[in-house]
């Protein structure tokens, strides 16, 4: 059985982190001690809906794509074998996030989502160094607001098989540290 790379396993963990952080924001923001945020899909698996999340923000990973402007990996170094060894390079994501406002006052999920647009243009990235609670196994974690079109923005939520919500759609870049210890071996050239 092989293992996931590092990086693979961290999507998870950076999701949670982004939904922690952004229900410490709105609880302050509200007044509220209730999770606004949830990290949940819109529709089952077998296609039916979900119960509504009324009242919340429901974030939902809708893509995932290596970054393409990542760096190369680096030289490869002489092994005590003759061989040479490449560490695997960083594992460079982007996760792009769905931030749905299901709130039966349409106002109200206006208000919510108004905030965390707010939220990410004042935070746009973060980092060990940003606040405690920040993920080990990552270097940095940038979000991005997308632009989409009307018809993008009507064949995502087609789908995601669930009705319209006032949403907004982010890319987070999201950068794993170096995995420890050599990757690949390769024999020396006789």
């Amino acid at each position: 059985m092989s293992t996931l790379p590092f990086g693979v396993s961290m999507i998870d963990t950076a999701l949670n982190f982004v939904v922690h952080e952004l229900n410490s924001f709105l609880r302050a923001r509200l007044g509220s001690t209730d999770l606004v945020a949830v990290l949940s899909g819109l529709s089952a698996m077998d296609g039916s809906a979900l119960p509504v999340f009324e009242g919340k923000l429901v974030v939902t990973l809708v893509n995932i794509g290596q970054e393409t402007t990542a760096p190369a990996p680096g030289i490869p170094v002489r092994t005590s074998g003759g061989g040479y060894a490449g560490a695997p390079a960083p594992l460079h994501l982007n996760l792009y996030v769905m931030m749905s406002a299901s709130f039966d006052h349409y106002a109200e999920g206006l208000k919510v989502l108004s905030y965390v647009l707010g939220y990410f243009q004042a935070r746009p990235a973060f980092d060990a160094q940003s606040g405690p609670g920040f993920p080990t196994g990552l270097d940095k974690l940038s979000c991005e607001l997308v632009n989409l079109s009307t018809q993008e923005l009507h064949n995502v939520w087609t789908v995601l098989g669930a009705r319209y919500r006032p949403s907004a759609l982010y890319k987070l870049r999201m950068v794993t540290r170096q995995q420890d210890g050599p990757g690949t071996v390769m024999p020396a050239i006789g």
